[in-house]
């Protein structure tokens, strides 16, 4: 972000083990789409229409009826507002803190036991992002509002190296094929 790339959170458990209830449901996405289908998801996705949420494990009650019912106490964005250089943010409930990054990780703004929060770009600000922290129940981090010129998002695309992409690749088919042929002499030597 500081490096004036649009990029986007998102959650995930990095589940290992879907019937082991310590390892799944704890880190997830809400998505601001228009409907449940496949393409609306998706494209909310890419437009950073969401919020990452993780939740705090509490080892006593792992069903998923339980870490459903703690989901439902997540903060919510009510309203999201911007206009010219100023944005407002409304949450559902009163949040322990809510923090306001900018450039280099650096605290823009900072509020503690309130349900909303505002801040006005400086002129060095290309982003904020903001994150809530609550004690007891789930942290959220929102995408990143941006300072950009007009379909800036929609020209950003990420450049692919094509010569370092194919050195890696090579690489690669080196590294393994000497693995393949260490293992093979090493068979045929205990022979």
């Amino acid at each position: 972000l500081s490096a004036g790339n649009p990029v986007f959170c998102l959650g995930n458990d990095d589940t290992h083990d879907i019937h082991d209830p310590r390892d799944f449901g704890f880190i997830f996405n809400l998505v601001n789409s228009a409907s449940k289908s496949p393409n609306d998801v998706i494209f909310a996705l890419k437009r950073g229409s969401s919020i990452a949420v993780k939740m705090k494990p509490n080892l006593d009650s792992l069903s998923p009826a339980y870490k459903l019912k703690q989901s439902l106490e997540v903060p919510r964005p009510v309203t999201v507002l911007t206009s010219n250089d100023s944005v407002v943010i409304v949450f559902d409930r009163v949040c322990d803190t809510i923090r306001l990054w900018g450039q280099n990780g650096v605290i823009a703004e900072s509020k503690t036991g309130a349900s909303q929060i505002s801040y006005r770009f400086k002129p060095q600000d290309t982003y904020i992002r903001t994150e809530v922290s609550q004690r007891n129940a789930a942290n959220i981090v929102m995408n990143p509002f941006f300072r950009y010129t007009k379909d800036a998002l929609d020209r950003q695309k990420p450049e692919v190296n094509q010569a370092i992409t194919w050195i890696y690749r090579i690489s690669v088919i080196i590294v393994i094929s000497f693995i393949v042929i260490i293992r093979i002499y090493k068979k045929k030597r205990k022979k």
